[in-house]
């Protein structure tokens, strides 16, 4: 018998391990035509992705120590997941009656109840295609096959229903929960007023019982499904993830009600259940589930094994399901000094991205057979999780296939503007195949060297560039005043979503970068503006806390207005954060450039376009100057182009001149680094450096002029942005002018009883008129808004004495220009 066991594990691993590699292939890259948003059914081409290289031996140690411990973790992972397939066996503190539910998955608890919900949707298409559908409904709204039990397992009388699903929204189940929040921010527009909400909140079950009443066929069940039970299965992963971080914050766990929940194992067999449903044949579109539905898009866009038959999303779903099992079985799973949370946050995002495809699927292919009632369904399923992604294209499919009927005629338009979105919704155009092989073609993917905003990286820095929508994603969950999202925002934070972290080994577990990491991250001590914000701050973490403080409800903005604490978490992470993060990867790359290796060029390079990376972000897309949608960007990028509109600095095409000049500095640091122009290097990092400061110097004059209007005690975000602006220069403003540091913070650092601004707002711009100079900065690369001039000829120097000039090094010719300018 323990051979036979022994024999069986064997081959129980060969099993994950080959489901695993699958799950983890990367696909093969793609090359795109540059201009914007022609990434459609372009022939593939395989360039080899680089890898990034090791840039010392200190972190070449610490890099092999980490791939040890990820190699042990898989391990550990494989031979959990063969041992629970092999004796089902219950996950610490569980049941052990599972359920089978087909096709390899055996769950560690008894969710077959939460299976039986698909023979719902069964009879609920049975009965629509009779044109029963009275009968129908009923199933809908009350419930028929899935039992419901109290604590102590007795069976109630009411059953659970599809209905229930969505209705429960009005109640707050789905707070906080990022599919959720994001799906009505994006119903909504963007709009986050109570009202706007409360239209949205049951949008699922508004379209289910539209589409029974007005007997519209197998519409129905079919919108229960993808609307519905999809979100309810999203639900059920947020579920498991939230039982994890009860454990983790060290709860007592029997009065919590999570003592039989195996650390939130139950909630992952409940998601599975909800999946795959009742007697469901592996590898068949026939049935009601979610995985039969998948099984249907799949076999339309050529997306199945080859060997079994079966929907590579369904594959991938049940090996990510089984690796959140095994994370969640481990001894310690969930306890405060283990990983189990970033892992587990980490595989509930790759299982909604798979989740996503079938979706997409659909809605492409109601759009080729103009079923224009089935584009208005899969619009909806999925077009506003789209929201969190580059807002002008959400807002153009929201117009074109929900806001209005599907018009044939601009569906290939329609098909470009989806295919942006792949990226930001975790999926590939390999994902999505090709729709019947000849009738629409597989698109390509975005390739290595695609444009950011006209900079043409030689190294792959796409993941590095997504950093971006983890900031439009924190905005959208912190748009609506509902505590959960405080919570769900602190872990996009702590953990990420979308930035992956390159890996060397594509067997190991995929992790995501986030905007923790780089608030904490060492690269930051490269800078040597970091000893600003360290002396500053008298804290090396000073960002960090800020918005920890604001997310965890503490400090200076813990009981602020929910604008104002938004404000104070977004602005940070892109202006302190992420911009303190690329000053460092400037000079790693000038460090680089220094040591003289020749060999260690990529690596240079690599750093260096991460830096373009982080400037511009990936929801500029690739044009010259980026989006002309200041929705769209979320970076130092997009904030040049915000202010050179409202101080006038713009150029002839209507872009800012600031950033032009670092696009072009972009290239020349590039250059350098090829030629080992060191010297030259040292200089145009410098020149980006103070570059940089004069978006941020711009901002924080614009919230002097806006906090002019308000008292100290106002609930308006703009004393939020004034004080998060003003925190991002002050620091370099104090190494270089102490009574322009004194000025700005008498105006701009909110005190309690004292008046915003109180000196006006041409004082705060005076303020920076002597480290303008230091810099070399001419006073109309700045320029002027709302009457407040950084141009103005009264103005002062370091030691508060007056000048002669805008900058007095200039001499009177410019000072001359420089009025004249002010003039018009």
């Amino acid at each position: 018998v323990r051979r036979e066991e022994e024999d069986q594990a064997k081959t129980d691993r060969q099993r994950v391990t080959t489901d695993r590699r699958r799950l983890r292939a990367p696909p093969a890259h793609r090359s795109t035509p540059s201009h914007r948003g022609s990434h459609f059914c372009v022939s593939p081409s395989t360039p080899p992705r680089p890898r990034r290289p090791r840039r010392d031996k200190t972190r070449c140690i610490k890099r092999s120590k980490e791939r040890e411990r990820e190699r042990e973790r898989e391990r550990v992972m494989t031979k959990l997941v063969s041992s629970a397939a092999l004796l089902g066996l219950a996950v610490a503190g569980t049941s052990a009656a599972g359920t089978d539910l087909g096709g390899g998955i055996n769950t560690p608890t008894d969710v077959s109840d939460r299976a039986l919900i698909s023979r719902d949707l069964d009879e609920m298409f049975q009965n629509c295609n009779a044109n029963n559908y009275n009968d129908a409904l009923n199933i809908y709204t009350a419930g028929k096959n899935s039992p419901k039990y109290d604590n102590a397992g007795n069976m109630l009388a009411e059953k659970r229903s599809l209905m229930k699903m969505s209705t429960d929204a009005l109640g707050g189940k789905y707070d906080g929960e990022p599919a959720f929040v994001t799906h009505i921010y994006g119903l909504g527009g963007g709009n986050c007023d109570s009202d706007a909400i409360d239209d949205h909140l049951s949008y699922a079950d508004s379209f289910v019982k539209d589409a029974l009443k007005e007997k519209k066929g197998a519409l129905g069940p079919e919108a229960a499904r993808a609307l519905n039970l999809w979100m309810y299965a999203t639900h059920e992963l947020y579920d498991a993830v939230e039982d994890c971080a009860k454990i983790e914050s060290g709860v007592n766990v029997a009065a919590a009600g999570l003592k039989d929940n195996g650390n939130g194992a139950y909630a992952m067999d409940e998601f599975i259940a909800f999946w795959i449903g009742t007697n469901q044949r592996p590898g068949s579109s026939d049935g009601g589930s979610l995985y039969a539905m998948t099984q249907a898009a799949a076999e339309m866009f050529g997306t199945v094994d080859g060997v079994n038959g079966e929907a590579n999303v369904n594959t991938d779903i049940k090996a990510l399901y089984n690796e959140a099992l095994a994370i969640l079985a481990q001894e310690r799973a969930c306890q405060p000094d283990t990983d189990t949370m970033r892992q587990l946050w980490g595989i509930t995002h790759r299982l909604i991205s798979r989740m996503s495809v079938p979706l997409v699927q659909l809605l492409i292919s109601a759009m080729m057979e103009e079923d224009a009632e089935r584009v208005r369904l899969y619009a909806r399923s999925i077009v506003p999780q789209m929201s969190r992604c580059r807002q002008s294209a959400h807002r153009r499919l929201k117009e074109e296939l929900i806001d209005r009927s599907y018009d044939p005629s601009k569906r290939m338009q329609i098909l470009v503007d989806l295919q942006q979105m792949y990226e930001c919704l975790g999926i590939s155009c390999e994902d999505v195949g090709a729709y019947k092989t000849s009738q629409l073609a597989q698109c390509a993917d975005r390739p290595v060297n695609f444009p950011l905003a006209q900079y043409t990286p030689t190294t792959d820095v796409r993941q590095t560039s997504k950093i971006d929508l983890d900031i439009s994603e924190l905005k959208v969950l912190l748009c609506f005043d509902m505590n959960r999202s405080y919570d769900m925002a602190k872990r996009i934070y702590m953990y990420g979503h979308n930035s992956m972290r390159h890996r060397d080994d594509d067997v190991l577990p995929p992790t995501y970068m986030s905007l923790q990491d780089m608030a904490t991250s060492e690269v930051r001590e490269e800078s040597p503006w970091f000893t600003h914000f360290l002396d500053y701050h008298q804290s090396s973490d000073y960002a960090d806390q800020a918005i920890m403080d604001a997310l965890n409800g503490r400090g200076k903005w813990g009981s602020a207005s929910r604008k104002q604490r938004t404000e104070i978490v977004t602005k940070t992470a892109q202006y302190q954060v992420v911009f303190m993060h690329l000053l460092g990867e400037m000079a790693d790359a000038n460090a680089d450039c220094d040591k003289g290796d020749k060999q260690d060029n990529a690596g240079s390079v690599h750093s260096w376009d991460e830096v373009a990376a982080l400037y511009v972000g990936s929801l500029e897309g690739p044009d010259e100057g980026g989006s002309d949608d200041f929705g769209d960007g979320q970076l130092m990028w997009n904030l040049g182009n915000k202010r050179c509109t409202q101080f006038g600095t713009e150029n002839s095409d209507r872009w800012s001149v600031v950033m032009a000049d670092i696009e072009d500095h972009l290239y020349a640091g590039r250059g350098q680094l090829d030629a080992y122009d060191c010297a030259n290097l040292r200089k145009t990092v410098k020149d980006i450096q103070h570059l940089s400061v004069i978006p941020l110097v711009q901002s924080v004059v614009r919230y002097a002029i806006k906090n002019e209007r308000h008292t100290w005690n106002s609930d308006s975000k703009d004393l939020a942005e004034g004080e998060a602006f003003a925190l991002s220069v002050l620091p370099i403003l104090k190494a270089y002018d102490p009574v322009g540091q004194s000025m700005v913070e008498e105006n701009m650092i909110r005190e309690t009883g004292k008046e915003p601004v109180i000196g006006g707002a041409q004082v705060v711009a005076d303020a920076f008129r002597p480290i303008m100079d230091k810099f070399g900065i001419e006073c109309h690369y700045v320029g002027r808004s709302e009457g407040v001039d950084f141009c103005s000829v009264v103005g002062r120097t370091a030691d508060g004495s007056g000048m002669n000039g805008p900058i007095a090094a200039t001499g009177a010719s410019l000072v001359t220009v420089a009025m004249l300018w002010a003039m018009l």
